[in-house]
């Protein structure tokens, strides 16, 4: 019931990894990590409409877990771990919608090997 219960907020357990390549989000250019970081939120907003079926009117991203207990992204391996393939770039949310989402919501492209796990928060 923790995880699927409806909720107009969520926060990542785990990083999502992401579908796209948002650039250098650590870029110390600060319009080259702010364009990272709108196309990193763009990339999440982008997979709520693939997952649920609906955009959220707020995506905060942060390399740093903003959930208690969660881990920091780098905690994580690289996914996938195949040599020769790119690793996407994993990056903990705060997502917000208009309405309330019933969960459980997996985000990104690991969603099916435990990245991108969001847990519904009540205001």
């Amino acid at each position: 019931a923790r995880w699927s219960r409806p909720s107009a907020r969520f926060l990542t357990a785990t990083p999502i990894a992401l579908d796209k390549n948002p650039g250098n989000l650590r870029s110390n250019t600060d319009s080259t990590a702010k364009r990272a970081t709108l196309a990193a939120q763009q990339s999440i907003s982008d997979a709520c409409q693939h997952v649920v079926g609906v955009r959220p009117i707020s995506v905060e991203v942060s390399q740093a877990p903003l959930l208690a207990g969660a881990q920091h992204v780098r905690d994580f391996l690289p996914w996938p771990g195949r040599p020769g393939r790119t690793a996407r770039v994993r990056i903990h949310a705060d997502i917000q919608f208009a309405e309330p989402v019933t969960g459980p919501l997996l985000l990104g492209a690991g969603r099916y090997f435990g990245l991108g796990l969001c847990l519904p928060v009540e205001e």
